[in-house]
């Protein structure tokens, strides 16, 4: 509902190599650009209350478009947050407060731009859960691959050596969490792959036993999937900067060429 942000975030997002922005500052302009070719789109940062619309209204034509939506707000209304991330397709929930939001705005959409890469294995032995969990993985456009126990899990960490971030249960059969990250840590260390482990137990003692067997993070489920993925984007983002620091040790900074400590 504000030309000025409108043309702020378009703005912060046409410097983002590789992607190309569309803006709308009303309902109609959006539905205009979306009755063209809506597949061209792989996002949409969509205000709550447009000029010419009632609340919800652009995110649903969007997200009924097949594209997948952001949700801004210029106020925090816990029942409006959960009630627009319910909703199929919406990937985060927005908050337009202050000139540093736009930041955030823009690098929650490099991050979406960057997931693809990134291959991210979940275990569980319950179908329903694993499912749930790799479904969320899949709206943030990460590569997903599934494993039912520990002994699949290793199966396909050796056959795809891209994924870097495990997401596992602890209580499995034939071999539990614990196990797996143990057996993981022979191959991989933290700087390589990133594990995050899951339960439903009560037992608090679980996420620094799961931690000090060489996890990265622990999630007490049923979790809250804002936090779930807070937590996902932050494991991911600490190895891409590892990777970054340490291409950076072994090239010269001038020339991108390799340097001796990369010979050596």
């Amino acid at each position: 509902d504000s030309r000025l942000i409108v043309g702020l975030l378009a703005a912060r997002l046409a410097r983002i190599p590789g992607l190309s922005v569309e803006a709308a500052a009303t309902l109609a302009q959006a539905r205009a650009l979306l009755a063209e070719r809506p597949q061209r789109f792989f996002l949409a940062l969509v205000d709550l209350v447009p000029p010419d619309a009632t609340a919800g209204e652009a995110v649903d034509l969007v997200t009924g478009s097949g594209v997948a939506a952001v949700v801004l707000s210029a106020t925090f209304s816990p029942q409006v947050r959960e009630e627009q991330l319910r909703k199929p397709r919406v990937v985060d929930y927005l908050l337009k407060d202050s000139p540093a939001s736009l930041d955030v705005a823009a690098n929650l959409v490099q991050r979406l731009m960057r997931n693809h890469a990134v291959g991210v294995l979940v275990v569980d032995d319950s179908r329903t859960v694993r499912e749930h969990t790799a479904g969320l993985l899949g709206s943030h456009r990460y590569r997903v691959v599934q494993a039912r126990d520990g002994v699949d899990a290793l199966e396909v960490l050796e056959s795809d050596p891209a994924i870097g971030l495990l997401v596992t249960d602890f209580h499995m059969p034939r071999m539990d969490g614990f196990e797996l990250v143990r057996r993981v840590r022979e191959r991989r260390s933290r700087d390589e792959l990133a594990a995050i482990g899951m339960s439903s137990s009560a037992d608090r003692a679980l996420a620094a036993r799961f931690i000090k067997s060489g996890g990265n993070d622990f999630l007490v489920k049923p979790f809250l999937e804002e936090e779930f993925f807070c937590r996902v984007t932050q494991n991911v983002e600490m190895l891409e900067h590892i990777a970054a620091l340490r291409d950076a040790s072994v090239r010269d900074f001038l020339t991108g060429l390799h340097n001796r400590r990369h010979l050596f």
